[in-house]
């Protein structure tokens, strides 16, 4: 209170230099609303902030267990491994924006946060050791191998382009990229063997 009115007298002081003594009443009435209205919104204020913490029970233990996030389904690894395919280790941004099932499993989640964890649970599958191979393991199917070979004779030897197809960045996307050519490459290969063969057969 004595700080209120140390200010409110220096407030007066600096106005009232210049005012006649009706005009005075007046100004301080004003003054002295407004300090009314100020407290009453601060007042409003805090009753606002405690009305929105739960209140906890004399007694009552405080809660310091951390609430537990959902687990990984295996949907959602599978979609971890795909997309890793896709946009490359390393991309969490495209990874987990390309993705209907991650972002639905982050949603309400800042974007920074969603990409560590996901970060975090792909080095988590990593450490548990056999399963880097399968992650990344690719079994190609017959739509794919027609897919390849429709591709090399839109594009012949032009296998930046093929290896660039939505299809095969599927497959190879997580390869270096003289790897990933050279992997649809040997598999043309083998195609063209597995033709030429049952050919001679006919």
């Amino acid at each position: 209170e004595l700080m209120m009115k140390s200010w409110q007298n220096y407030v007066r002081g600096l106005i009232h230099q210049d005012c006649d003594e009706d005009e005075d009443v007046d100004i301080d009435q004003q003054i002295l609303e407004s300090i009314k209205n100020s407290q009453k919104r601060w007042l409003k204020n805090i009753e606002k902030q405690l009305r929105s913490k739960p209140c906890r029970k004399r007694g009552e233990p405080k809660s310091t267990q951390r609430k537990r996030r959902a687990e990984w389904t295996e949907e959602q690894d599978n979609e971890l491994r795909k997309r890793i395919r896709i946009h490359g280790e390393g991309n969490w941004k495209e990874i987990v924006n390309n993705s209907d099932i991650l972002r639905s499993r982050y949603q309400g989640f800042e974007e920074t946060k969603a990409r560590m964890n996901v970060k975090t649970h792909w080095r988590t599958i990593k450490r548990q050791g056999g399963n880097i191979s399968v992650a990344l393991n690719h079994q190609w199917l017959v739509t794919e191998d027609n897919a390849l070979e429709a591709a090399v004779s839109m594009y012949p030897d032009d296998w930046v382009a093929i290896r660039r197809m939505k299809i095969f960045r599927e497959m190879v996307g997580h390869l270096p990229a003289n790897e990933a050519t050279e992997k649809l490459k040997r598999r043309y290969k083998w195609i063209s063997r597995r033709g030429r063969k049952r050919k001679n057969r006919v």
